[in-house]
């Protein structure tokens, strides 16, 4: 077969100096890129952080409106108790014995009394 034929005759190869080591020269890269990458994070931190104060802002706010909407009903229902019970320390005045106890477990749960303004020394 053509075994010859296939063979790849190498003639002399060249050798080609090398250069001396040369010191390899030192780029100067721009701030630019990294001042950029810089810049952006901070716009986005900053852009991210007022969005979520926003956000609490008005649950914030929707909380305040539910908790004045509470305290409204909370002063109105103090506003009857002090009511009942300016006419019970009236009634216990007058020499009523259910009304009398009643003020006295008002006064032991803490519950202030004020003293009781009897209508019997007015006269009409």
């Amino acid at each position: 077969m053509g075994s010859s034929e296939r063979e790849v005759q190498l003639g002399p190869q060249k050798i080609v100096p090398q250069k001396a080591a040369q010191p390899k020269e030192v780029r100067a890269y721009s701030p630019f890129v990294p001042l950029l990458l810089v810049i952006i994070s901070l716009i986005l931190m900053l852009g991210f952080q007022l969005a979520q104060l926003q956000r609490e802002h008005s649950v914030l706010r929707q909380s305040s409106a539910n908790v004045s909407s509470s305290i409204t009903e909370a002063q109105k229902v103090r506003t009857q108790f002090k009511s009942i019970v300016k006419g019970t320390a009236r009634l216990a005045a007058e020499g009523n014995q259910s009304a009398t106890s009643l003020i006295q477990q008002l006064r032991s749960k803490g519950i202030t009394v004020g003293p009781a303004t009897s209508k019997k020394g007015v006269s009409p």
